[in-house]
């Protein structure tokens, strides 16, 4: 399953499309990456805010994720109770983003994913 911000604010003049994007694969339920529509600065992390929860991914050219499977999961919690995600990161020119995702729906969806992909 994947979604668009709601709102995404910084000082760039172009930025190409933002997404999450959640998975499952065989042997790999609720993996979270997030693809921010620029090249990350090098060695910089990701702030993922839910709500009061905050956690860092790693990045990767245009992508942002989890190296630890336990992190995916308490992410996948923390996105089935909140309300809002704020993800926050730093491109290779220096410019920081703030983009806003809702999480209403996320539950319905990820039931869904669930359910079809056993």
């Amino acid at each position: 399953m994947w979604s668009h911000p709601e709102k995404e604010e910084g000082n760039y003049t172009k930025r190409g499309d933002i997404y999450v994007f959640v998975t499952h694969r065989k042997g790999s339920r609720g993996k979270i990456r997030f693809e921010t529509g620029y090249n990350f600065a090098q060695e910089t992390m990701v702030d993922v805010h839910i709500d009061d929860e905050v956690f860092e991914l790693v990045t990767d050219a245009s992508i942002a994720w989890s190296l630890e499977s336990t992190q995916d999961k308490a992410m996948v919690k923390a996105m089935r109770e909140g309300r809002s995600m704020i993800v926050q990161g730093t491109s290779s020119r220096g410019t920081r983003t703030k983009d806003t995702y809702s999480l209403f729906g996320f539950t319905a969806a990820y039931n869904a994913i669930s359910q079809a992909c056993r």
